[in-house]
């Protein structure tokens, strides 16, 4: 029944989604730097339901990448609001699963999106978590490089969760490497 809901939200686009923003706030001052885009779907039959419910579905199913690419899109768009309200903003990330980079067009897509939404590229980041594939690393590698150039931040979310080793990972540009709690409490 959720696969079901999910499927027939993902291709109206936006139907049942929408977005919190989680600050990332600075040590030094403790005035927000940055927010991340979190999405929530709210379900016509069970209330809300969160990423962990919907994620690993929308990967089981091939519906990620449209969904990652609803996520920008709307995160964009916000973006794109609080610059033509005359607010300071320095950038947003999004999240995106490790699938997503795997597409021929991803770059393209990213791209094309945050031109649609006339806001600059600095102000989207890009999170996407380690991969436990060399293939994957060496396609993340060469996809971060390219949208970097066009001034994309990239963040590498919840570092050692996967296989990866600090020698590994910073073959790969990342502009902010978030470790997962489980290595801090360790």
């Amino acid at each position: 029944e959720l696969l079901e809901e999910l499927e027939e939200s993902i291709k109206k686009k936006c139907s049942g989604f929408s977005l919190v923003y989680q600050p990332q706030i600075s040590a030094e001052d403790y005035s927000i730097i940055s927010a991340e885009a979190l999405l929530r779907f709210e379900s016509k039959t069970k209330g809300q339901i969160f990423p962990d419910q919907f994620i690993p579905l929308a990967e089981q199913y091939n519906m990620i990448h449209t969904l990652s690419m609803i996520i920008l899109n709307k995160t964009c768009y916000a973006v794109h609001e609080i610059i033509c309200e005359h607010y300071e903003i320095n950038r947003v990330s999004v999240n995106f699963s490790a699938l997503d980079i795997k597409y021929e067009k991803f770059c393209q897509e990213v791209q094309d999106i945050i031109e649609q939404n006339d806001i600059p590229y600095d102000k989207i980041a890009v999170e996407i978590t380690e991969s436990r594939c060399e293939a994957d690393f060496n396609l993340m590698r060469q996809k971060v490089t390219q949208l970097q150039e066009l001034g994309i931040k990239f963040y590498l979310d919840d570092f050692g969760t996967g296989y990866s080793n600090f020698e590994r990972i910073m073959e790969i540009p990342f502009n902010i490497i978030k470790f997962d709690r489980s290595m801090l409490i360790e």
